[in-house]
């Protein structure tokens, strides 16, 4: 998303969820080149970054583990 405004103007953006969260600033290269993440984890990220899909690899993660069968994976240069 880009938003071009009046030239001179100034503001400020706002994120937040109604969950309790932390915010926090991720590179993939400090994590091996990947992060894999739950499906909607993702708040933003450059346009260098890729979003691909990622499965979990038991059978059981959808049921017990919480997060479900279909994972985000981040790879690529920037935050």
């Amino acid at each position: 998303y880009t938003y071009t405004g009046e030239s001179g103007t100034r503001g400020l953006v706002a994120l937040g969820t109604d969950f309790p969260s932390k915010i926090i600033r991720l590179n993939p290269n400090q994590y091996g080149g990947k992060i894999v993440c739950q499906k909607g984890a993702l708040l933003c990220a450059s346009h260098t970054i890729d979003i691909e899909m990622e499965f979990a690899k038991k059978f059981t993660a959808g049921f017990f583990g919480g997060e479900g069968f279909v994972l985000q994976a981040l790879t690529g240069d920037g935050d």
